[in-house]
């Protein structure tokens, strides 16, 4: 190790109790504007407030295998779906539209249009909502 490297790791050594404690995820899950534990059907669904402002909301969210968001609507709000992980089913309006969205893949959810999803497999989404509505996400 150089001499440069040895002195900065010894200066974060003398700085490190002077950070903030850095809190783990079972502590997180206890701050209920941070986590949201969705009580759905058949598995687990964890939504992650990034972003709550009043023109947008936007969630990182995880849906376990089997997982079933049941049909609901927002009245005022359009809604994206964006995938980067795993594979969700979506279906808007009844059956009318289904889609299985991959990573890479999104929907856009137009305003006051039933929908549902299902998780196929492990999924990590990101869901934006425009503008923040009421309850989304909580």
């Amino acid at each position: 190790m150089c001499e440069s490297t040895k002195n900065s790791l010894d200066q974060l050594k003398l700085l490190t109790p002077l950070l903030p404690e850095i809190p783990n995820l079972v502590d997180l899950i206890s701050i209920p504007d941070t986590i949201i534990n969705y009580n759905i059907p058949n598995g687990t669904s964890l939504g992650f407030k990034l972003l709550f402002e009043d023109k947008v909301a936007v969630q990182k969210h995880f849906l376990s295998l089997g997982s079933k968001f049941p049909t609901h609507l927002h009245e005022n709000s359009i809604e994206c779906l964006i995938v980067y992980e795993g594979k969700l089913k979506v279906t808007i309006d009844n059956e009318e539209i289904v889609k299985v969205l991959t990573p890479g893949e999104s929907i856009n959810i137009p305003k006051n249009s039933t929908h549902k999803v299902q998780a196929l497999e492990d999924t990590w989404l990101i869901g934006v909502i425009i503008p923040k509505e009421d309850g989304y996400p909580q």
